[in-house]
């Protein structure tokens, strides 16, 4: 069956919801304050009133419809409707627009719409009923519609761009606004600030200059509205698309699942969606969850002694603070998180900041908070393990040096440093050191075992004991060669100042 008024109002302009009835600009008259009132009647019929005395015929046949159109009609039981005839008249429509600041408030100025009966359309300015603006900016005109959202007390609005777009969406009380710039500029700041503290739905038309033209509005709206987030056109729109050429069920549907994401991606990729600002401890909960919780739940990277330390496969060394920062940055830089509006759930750019990052690392630091007293190497978890004293961590594993059994890594071993070679149980012996050493002190043994004493300290990775060894001789004696051989087992960047000289 054909509705009657759903008909009428898809050949109308300026349509907008009045109680139970329908307000649009007559187009039998140079209509410029919508006076055409269309209603439902009992029986289904379209009900026409002009209020400016244009007949229901003339109504109706300025818009290429007929009489019976004004009645519905069923096509069978489940067949289409009828469709719409063309238009055979050219329509005009008037939109009257405003500057932002108040200027010249005492004339009028209106953006003309050219619907021609070949489906074409042209548009031009009018100022005071001359064309042409006379060196008024377009970019300088508040937003189409901008003044009912503001009479209304709204706190959410959908942007469009064109007066015909932002009308449709009215027509199904939907709050809409429209910028009346064209695509290649965009409204100044004071006309956007009508939008401060709002949730600002942007709905781009379905092209490139569309595209670019809401992505320069959503640049200046960041500092200004509340929440601002994308309708993403259907991916077999045709190229100029809008809110105009939407059904009311699919433009309610797509404004409910806006999304703060660049329009121009073909795809869009998965939101991380995370707790608010706000809510810095549960930023920091989720970010140690998605990035620093391997696959058996542990978490593998601690605040320890006013700095990081984070797990890298093998043990514990320093994270400095910059790459903790960058890391967080990064994580944070496309999340998103939940805000509650009128429009619904909305998701609003989480948009780090210095201080929204400092306030995370803080509670990162609060949350991974490992005790000071923990002195490496030592065991975070678990029960009935080795002493951590005896472990070495190879390349290929934690060796247990009292029976030379090789563990597989563990992030449970709390330990800063692993050497940077594997152990080898079948390594042949290291004649030519034990060659330097006899060279060095072929009648004081005690010293070689001092010194194998200290080169397994080193290796241990333990510093209780607090002790240093000196090495004194004169030039070329071996304390360099000594020196370079220790690095090399404990591997340079878990070296500092070996020698003094």
């Amino acid at each position: 069956m054909t509705d009657p008024v759903a008909l009428l109002l898809d050949h109308l302009d300026g349509v907008r919801r009045s109680g139970t009835a329908w307000m649009a600009r007559c187009p039998a008259h140079e209509d410029r304050h919508a006076s055409l009132a269309v209603a439902a009647g009992d029986d289904g019929r379209a009900l026409l009133t002009c209020h400016a005395g244009c007949s229901t015929a003339a109504v109706v046949a300025s818009i290429g419809l007929a009489m019976s159109d004004l009645y519905p009609r069923t096509n069978g039981a489940d067949g289409p409707a009828r469709p719409a005839p063309p238009r055979t008249r050219d329509l005009e429509t008037r939109y009257r627009v405003r500057v932002a600041d108040g200027s010249h408030s005492a004339e009028r100025i209106e953006h003309v719409r050219l619907d021609r009966a070949d489906g074409s359309k042209r548009m031009w300015w009018e100022r005071d009923g001359r064309k042409g603006l006379a060196g008024v900016s377009t970019s300088s005109f508040a937003l189409y519609r901008i003044d009912e959202i503001a009479a209304g007390g709204g706190e959410q609005a959908v942007l469009v761009e064109g007066e015909k777009a932002a009308d449709a969406l009215a027509g199904i009380d939907i709050p809409a606004v429209a910028t009346v710039t064209g695509a290649a500029t965009i409204p100044c700041r004071d006309a956007l600030l009508a939008l401060a503290a709002m949730d600002v739905v942007l709905w781009p038309d379905a092209d490139g200059p569309g595209l670019g033209h809401m992505q320069r509005i959503a640049a200046e709206l960041d500092s200004i509205a509340r929440a601002v987030v994308w309708v993403t056109p259907p991916l077999d729109a045709p190229a100029g698309w809008d809110a105009a050429n939407a059904s009311p069920d699919v433009a309610r549907r797509l404004i409910l699942e806006a999304r703060p994401a660049d329009p121009v991606a073909t795809s869009m990729p998965d939101l991380v969606v995370v707790p608010a600002p706000s809510s810095p401890m549960g930023v920091a909960r989720r970010l140690v969850a998605d990035r620093f919780t391997d696959a058996d739940g542990m978490t593998v990277i601690r605040a320890w002694r006013g700095g990081y330390c984070a797990w890298d496969g093998r043990c514990w060394p320093e994270r400095d603070g910059a790459t903790i920062r960058s890391e967080t940055y990064g994580y944070l830089e496309h999340a998103v998180y939940e805000v509650e509006t009128l429009l619904g759930t909305m998701l609003k750019p989480w948009d780090p900041t210095k201080s929204k990052i400092a306030n995370a690392i803080e509670a990162l630091a609060a949350v991974t908070h490992l005790a000071p007293t923990v002195q490496p190497p030592a065991w975070l978890a678990g029960e009935g393990l080795p002493d951590p004293h005896d472990l070495v961590v190879t390349a290929n594993g934690i060796l247990h040096l009292p029976d030379r059994q090789l563990l597989p890594h563990d992030p449970r071993l709390f330990v800063g440093h692993s050497v940077p070679f594997a152990y080898d149980p079948d390594a042949a012996e290291p004649t030519r050191w034990l060659a330097f050493l006899a060279d060095l002190w072929d009648d004081d043994p005690d010293s070689i075992t001092l010194l194998q004493e200290m080169f397994g300290y080193a290796l241990s990775g333990d510093t209780g004991l607090q002790k240093i060894m000196l090495l004194v001789g004169p030039t070329r004696a071996g304390k360099g060669v000594i020196a370079r051989v220790l690095t090399h087992l404990l591997g340079r960047h878990n070296v500092g100042a070996p020698t003094l000289a």
